[in-house]
């Protein structure tokens, strides 16, 4: 009895930990822990539909650099040219404020791991996706 009662408590805590829709469930690691590295877009999404292709290299290979000072690092692809900015979360850390020089981004996080980061916005009358992979 008291194995599942402690089940039931596990269970119930790691479910109230889920912060994002796409996970994970529960982590040890911080969010700014799990954010702060250097990230590679690998697919993206246009409502839905995967929009990845390697015709079109704009949308994947491009990185973004989070550090935990708040500074972020985004280099262009193909020829990863560097532009400076920041980077914050919102007060419930369920979204992510860009800002470079050419670029004031919010977007939703729908995926936070130490391997995987999963952004989306709302772009007109579309919803972007963009899944990112760490370096």
């Amino acid at each position: 009895m008291k194995k599942l009662l402690l089940f039931t408590f596990i269970l119930l805590v790691a479910t109230s930990c889920k912060k994002y829709p796409d996970g994970p469930l529960f982590s040890l690691s911080s969010k700014k822990a799990r954010l702060c590295r250097t990230w590679i877009s690998d697919r993206y999404f246009i409502n839905g539909v995967d929009k990845t292709t390697p015709t079109n290299p704009l949308w994947t290979g491009y990185k973004l650099e989070f550090r935990k000072n708040g500074e972020v690092q985004y280099y262009n692809h193909p020829k990863y040219n560097s532009t400076a900015g920041s980077w914050s979360f919102d007060s419930d850390k369920a979204n992510l404020s860009i800002t470079l020089d050419v670029l004031n981004e919010y977007s939703v996080i729908e995926r936070l791991t130490s391997s995987e980061l999963w952004l989306s916005k709302n772009d007109g009358t579309n919803v972007v996706e963009t899944h990112f992979i760490a370096e």
